[in-house]
């Protein structure tokens, strides 16, 4: 498996891949409705990676969770933090793996229009 920086002429397969995770993800945590209406092209500009959901379970989240620890590291960051969509017990249960821990904060954020709640965790880089 190969791991490299975006490039613009990904934008589009990666909004793809971004819809899909999405749908997947988070049928169930947020309505269907909003889900359904998702639109790669409103996504394209945007670059985050995500697993396409055919991928979930093949190493390749786990390959690039490592890869952006090792990027943080290089840069002089010691601990790292991220925020899950609460109620996405199958990531939180991604990041527990992989040595992420919540420390019980909690919040209410907007997400391409729509209000969530987001669990924080974090982890040590060294």
């Amino acid at each position: 498996m190969e791991i490299r920086h975006a490039r613009r002429g990904d934008a589009d397969e990666v909004a793809r891949v971004h819809v899909r995770a999405w749908q997947a993800a988070y049928r169930g945590l947020l309505p269907d409705a909003y889900l359904d209406a998702l639109r790669p092209e409103d996504r394209a500009g945007y670059y985050r990676f995500y697993v396409d959901p055919p991928f979930w379970g093949s190493g390749t989240g786990r390959s690039l969770l490592a890869r952006a620890r090792d990027q943080l590291r290089d840069r002089g960051f010691s601990r790292a933090v991220l925020w899950v969509l609460a109620g996405n017990e199958r990531a939180e249960r991604f990041y527990r793996i992989d040595g992420w821990s919540g420390d019980g904060t909690q919040r209410e954020a907007e997400v391409w229009g729509i209000g969530v709640e987001e669990l924080r965790y974090s982890r040590g880089l060294t």
